[in-house]
């Protein structure tokens, strides 16, 4: 009779451990199911959205008076990216540059930009608050 108790409970030990072990695997299957479902909306909405690339950035050209007095400084623009790549209403941002001097060369710099537009769904769209900052360093 002890050993027939002893067995049945051996038994229901094993019932408990395989259904356990049958939960994790579960488990680690529905994980699985759900990095992979998560994986696929991240490369769809990758395909569906492109961000704008830079096709040519030409820097602007260093301002003489600043060479001559040897300044440097930095210039920050800012401007849409249109959904032709194209720069539209390039702006130096309030404070962004270290002295007016720069201001010129770079918003010049900004206008001739060029780049590859964001797709959204297939379809090219402007990017407005695109910055650039241009570093005028004088070589050593």
């Amino acid at each position: 009779m002890a050993e027939q108790r002893r067995q049945e409970q051996v038994e229901q030990e094993q019932q408990q451990l395989l259904a356990a072990q049958a939960a994790a695997q579960a488990a680690q299957a529905a994980e699985a199911q759900r990095q992979r479902a998560a994986e696929e909306r991240r490369r769809a909405e990758a395909a569906r959205l492109t961000q704008y690339q830079p096709i040519s950035k030409k820097p602007p050209a260093y301002p003489k008076r600043a060479l001559d007095q040897r300044k440097e400084g930095d210039c920050t623009v800012e401007y849409t990216v249109t959904a032709q790549g194209t720069v539209h209403n390039p702006v130096v941002v309030e404070g962004g540059c270290d002295d007016p001097v720069f201001a010129r060369p770079s918003l010049s710099s900004a206008r001739s930009f060029r780049y590859k537009p964001r797709m959204v769904d297939g379809v090219a769209v402007a990017v407005p608050g695109v910055r650039n900052t241009f570093r005028f360093r004088l070589e050593q």
